[in-house]
């Protein structure tokens, strides 16, 4: 731990002398001991000022996958994302694929076990209620919010097990309308730009972005977010 923490200092003073290569030199070798947000998101920061805005995103992402609710974090990858022109500047405090990434998968699964615990319970107090008639109203009303909101959670879960977060890192990758390069082009990405993997086909990846682009290209032009270890705990 002393030694984690030393190593952690040397970094801070590396960035604040604007030494960025060695701040990352020494975060990427904390981060095969010791993988968490905090060194995840310097990193992302040193990636940051040295103006190489994709494997910036990827770190920012990472530190996201385990503290998803991290609001200077949230901000620092819209900041990044105005930046590299994917939200305008009236729109950097709004990251449209955090909205998925705000809770991990067993606080989603315990919220859902909560409300249908819920559902039972007051269906056993309409049972030993005296005036039933009088508290159907009110049992259709919470039953109808439980289905709501447990619908919205297996909606969140099911994008998210469906898609795949990843960044470009190849600079004006070439984006086409099918799996293989005899396939029209339709437009190019710039590195740095936040996608989400939808399907794969050999070396081909489907993707979307946020404002609802979606094409094909090759899966050596992006890096997943979950490639890393931590970002799958």
């Amino acid at each position: 731990m002393a030694a984690q923490e030393t190593s952690f200092q040397t970094a801070e003073q590396a960035y604040t002398s604007n030494d960025y290569a060695k701040a990352i030199e020494q975060l990427t070798s904390m981060l095969e001991q010791d993988e968490n947000p905090a060194i995840y998101a310097n990193l992302g920061n040193a990636y940051y000022a040295m103006g190489d805005y994709a494997p910036a995103l990827l770190a920012y992402r990472r530190a996201q996958a385990l503290n998803p609710r991290d609001v200077v974090l949230q901000q620092q990858i819209a900041l990044l994302q105005a930046r590299t022109g994917q939200l305008t500047t009236t729109d950097a405090n709004t990251d449209p694929f955090a909205i998925t990434e705000s809770f991990t998968a067993n606080e989603l699964a315990l919220v859902g076990f909560i409300l249908w615990c819920l559902f039972w319970l007051q269906i056993l107090l309409i049972m030993y209620q005296p005036n039933r008639r009088s508290q159907a109203a009110l049992f259709i009303a919470i039953t109808a919010l439980i289905f709501a909101v447990n619908m919205s959670l297996f909606g969140v879960n099911l994008y998210r097990t469906t898609s795949q977060p990843a960044a470009v890192t190849m600079q004006d990758t070439i984006v086409r309308s099918g799996p293989a390069e005899s396939y029209p082009l339709l437009y190019t990405l710039p590195a740095a730009r936040d996608i989400r993997i939808t399907a794969t086909e050999g070396d081909w990846l489907r993707f979307t972005t946020h404002n609802g682009q979606i094409g094909w290209l090759m899966s050596n032009q992006i890096e997943r977010v979950q490639s890393c270890p931590a970002a799958t705990k």
